[in-house]
């Protein structure tokens, strides 16, 4: 079973790295939704290997 990471890109350009994992044929992930504030988020899906880190997506979303 392959580590998995999610690198969120905040609208005030900040990054929040949060632990994924796998759930069936997907990977899911928490944010607090205290932090969230209305604008572009940026997340970058990443299967990890060690040191190693293989992209698997790149999802924007507009978030008000």
């Amino acid at each position: 079973m392959d580590a998995y990471e999610v690198r969120a890109r905040t609208p005030d350009r900040g990054e929040q790295v949060l632990a994924a994992r796998e759930s069936g044929e997907s990977i899911k992930f928490a944010i607090d939704r205290g932090l969230l504030i209305p604008g572009r988020y940026e997340f970058e899906v990443f299967a990890v290997d060690g040191t190693a880190r293989r992209l698997l997506a790149f999802v924007p979303a507009d978030l008000k």
